[in-house]
């Protein structure tokens, strides 16, 4: 059983690797909705648990994969185009 947790685990950290490079938290959040797919605690995805996931596993957001791509410029841009509110990330990961 803990293999098959781990298994399911390294799956869901590998798709949000892939969607990051096309949708934002929030987007990624939706796909994985749409596929059934839940938290290890059994919640549906929220921006903030995607946002967690990419963070505990060091994962490029999608204004990272534009930014090196040389579609976004400049350190503010990103967050304000994307809807990302840094300076709140530390208060929404405790209710995970």
């Amino acid at each position: 059983e803990a293999r098959e947790v781990s298994r399911a685990a390294f799956q869901l950290v590998e798709e949000v690797r892939a969607f990051a490079t096309e949708q934002t938290d929030g987007q990624i959040a939706h796909t994985l909705n749409q596929r059934w797919r839940l938290t290890g605690t059994g919640q549906a995805f929220t921006s903030v648990r995607v946002h967690f996931v990419r963070y505990t596993y060091d994962l490029k957001s999608y204004a990272d994969h534009l930014q090196q791509a040389g579609g976004l410029r400049g350190p503010g841009f990103h967050t304000a185009a994307l809807g990302t509110v840094w300076g709140h990330k530390r208060r929404h990961v405790s209710r995970l």
